[in-house]
């Protein structure tokens, strides 16, 4: 039974992640960023002989976004054109590149930055009406 309550945990850590990093995807969507990327879990990383590669369960490539199932249950992200964990060592953008993420407006990168949040509070609220309109009892 410790089996089955370790994958219950890892399936709703995952659960709960995808629908964070959903909120940022379809807010980046929704102000016209382009996302190359959206990854729930972490790629394992492994040594071949042309250096270090990174594994994935699951990789398919959809309207120029690559949706990845990684191997480590622990986090996920959405890349998005124009972030970065260096941006000290990125190109400026191109003023006329409406869907880098640094030329949008402060209010649409607040619309992206929240979107995970967001999303989080509405799973929560419908699991609520949910779970206590089917009966669970209230302690």
């Amino acid at each position: 039974m410790t089996i089955f309550y370790i994958l219950q945990v890892l399936v709703g850590f995952g659960f709960v992640i995808f629908i964070h990093e959903m909120g940022h995807f379809l807010a980046a969507k929704r102000v016209g960023i382009t996302c190359p990327a959206f990854s729930i879990g972490f790629p394992f990383p492994m040594w071949t002989p042309k250096g270090w590669k990174a594994y994935n369960i699951f990789r398919y490539t959809w309207r120029g976004t690559e949706y990845r199932l990684g191997w480590i249950p622990f986090g996920g992200y959405v890349q998005m054109r124009g972030q970065s964990d260096n941006p000290g060592q990125m190109e400026g953008p191109k003023p006329d590149d409406t869907s880098d993420y640094r030329n949008k407006s402060y209010f649409q990168k607040t619309q992206v930055l929240l979107g995970g949040v967001t999303m989080n509070a509405i799973t929560a609220v419908i699991f609520f009406v949910l779970a206590f309109s089917l009966g669970v009892t209230f302690i």
